[in-house]
């Protein structure tokens, strides 16, 4: 039957995506927005980074910020 699979993100973010998401989670880039706590994501991608834990609230962090990127109004 078929069956649905899971991709590699963790792995991922700690192998070859990891410049691109500390790019993403810089505290400068997380002020941007005023919305989210800098400190607190800063933490959970350090955590992520040494360990793996914390995968969640790091690509939660990840994918908010790339759509409010993507959605941000342009002058």
């Amino acid at each position: 039957p078929k069956m649905g699979f899971g991709a590699p993100l963790a792995d991922w973010l700690r192998g070859p995506l990891r410049g691109w998401a500390a790019d993403i989670l810089a505290p400068d880039a997380i002020r941007r927005y005023g919305i989210l706590d800098a400190a607190a994501v800063t933490a959970a991608w350090t955590r992520f980074s040494a360990t793996g834990a914390d995968f969640q609230q790091v690509w939660t962090a990840i994918q908010w910020l790339q759509w409010r990127e993507a959605w941000r109004e342009r002058p």
